[in-house]
C-alpha cells in the first residue's frame, strides 16, 4: 500500500517532514474507515485488514494503532492534516491522538467526571452522618441515603474504609510510645549506680524513637489535612464546573423573533435599515458576544 510505504520513507527522512507522515497515517486511517464501513462485525473486519495487509509492520501490527488510525482520519475528513494537527510533533497514531484529545478537550468528558466527583462527595458525606448517628454502614444504605450508584457506593465505602484503618493505625502507635514514655519518667535510679551502661542507653534510645514518631505521626497527620483540604476544593471546583456546564448545555434560543427581525433587517442587503434599527441589532449581537464567539 502507498500510505504505508509513505510512511515509513517519511519517518526514515528528515526532509519529507513529520507532516507528510501524518498526512501518511490519515491515509492509512482512511483505508482502515473504509473497510470498517464494509464489515459491521469485528470478526469479518479484523479478517479484511489481513487479507489486505493492513496488519503488517511496525506499528500497524498493533491493534491500538490502527484504530488509533480511525478516529485520526475521522477527526481529518474534509480538513488537511495541518488544520487539524497543526504543530503535532508526534507521528505514531497513538500519541497522535493524545496529543489531539489534550488540544481539545471534550466537555462532556470533564462535565462526567465532575459528577463522578460529586457523587463520591456525597457517597462520603452519608457516611459521616451514619457514623454519627451510630448507625451500621453498609454500601446499600450509603447508596440509598446519597441517591448515588452502587458501584460509586462500593468506592467511597473502600476509600473511607482505608482512611478511617489509616487513622486507627496511627492512633495506636501513638498510644504505644505514650505508654512507653511513662515507663521511662516512673524508672528509679538508686544511688549506688546499679543502672547498667546499656540500660541507660536503651532508654535514652526509647526517648529518641519517641521524639522521632512523634514528629512522624505529627507531619503525616498534616499532609493528610492538606490532601483532604485540597480533595474539598478540587470538588468544589468539579461541581462549580458542572454547574456551569449544565447551565451552557440547557441554554435557550440566544434571540426572541422580534430581536432576531431586528439583527435580519440591519442584516438586509438593500441597506435600507435605519440608523435605529442598525444600533439595536449592535446592541444585540455585542449583548451576547461570549455565546456566539467560540474562544481561541
Amino acid at each position: 500500500m502507498h500510505a504505508k510505504q509513505e510512511y515509513a520513507d517519511a519517518l526514515a527522512s528528515e526532509t519529507k517532514g513529520r507532516q507528510q507522515a501524518i498526512a501518511a497515517v490519515i491515509e492509512y486511517g482512511d483505508a482502515l474507515l473504509e473497510g470498517r464501513t464494509m464489515h459491521k462485525s469485528d470478526k469479518d473486519f479484523g479478517r479484511w485488514v489481513s487479507d489486505n495487509g493492513l496488519d503488517q509492520d511496525k506499528p500497524w501490527n498493533d491493534p491500538r494503532e490502527r484504530s488509533s488510525a480511525i478516529n485520526i482520519a475521522k477527526l481529518a475528513f474534509g480538513n488537511s492534516p495541518e488544520s487539524s494537527f497543526t504543530n503535532c510533533p508526534y507521528t505514531r497514531p497513538s500519541d497522535m491522538m493524545k496529543w489531539y484529545r489534550k488540544k481539545h478537550p471534550n466537555p462532556q468528558a470533564k462535565a462526567k467526571r465532575a459528577e463522578k466527583a460529586e457523587a463520591m462527595a456525597k457517597g462520603l458525606e452519608a457516611i459521616k452522618v451514619m457514623e454519627a448517628k451510630g448507625e451500621t454502614v453498609t454500601e446499600d444504605k450509603i447508596a440509598a441515603k446519597a441517591g448515588i450508584a452502587a458501584g460509586t457506593a462500593n468506592k467511597a465505602f473502600t476509600v473511607h474504609k482505608r482512611e478511617k484503618t489509616a487513622v486507627e493505625k496511627a492512633v495506636a502507635e501513638t498510644t504505644e510510645k505514650l505508654s512507653e514514655d511513662q515507663q521511662l519518667e516512673k524508672a528509679k535510679f538508686t544511688a549506688k549506680g546499679k543502672l547498667t551502661i546499656d540500660k541507660a542507653i536503651g532508654i535514652h534510645r526509647k526517648r529518641l524513637d519517641k521524639s522521632f514518631w512523634s514528629t512522624v505521626h505529627e507531619e503525616v497527620r498534616r499532609q493528610i489535612d492538606k490532601a483532604d483540604e485540597a480533595m474539598r476544593r478540587h470538588n468544589a471546583e468539579l461541581m462549580k464546573e458542572n454547574a456551569s456546564l449544565n447551565q451552557t448545555l440547557n441554554q435557550k434560543a440566544l434571540f426572541t423573533q422580534a430581536e432576531f427581525r431586528v439583527i435580519l433587517m440591519a442584516l438586509h442587503p438593500d441597506n435600507s435599515a435605519s440608523a435605529d434599527v442598525r444600533a439595536r441589532a449592535f446592541d444585540l449581537v455585542r449583548k451576547n458576544e461570549k455565546r456566539l464567539v467560540k474562544s481561541e
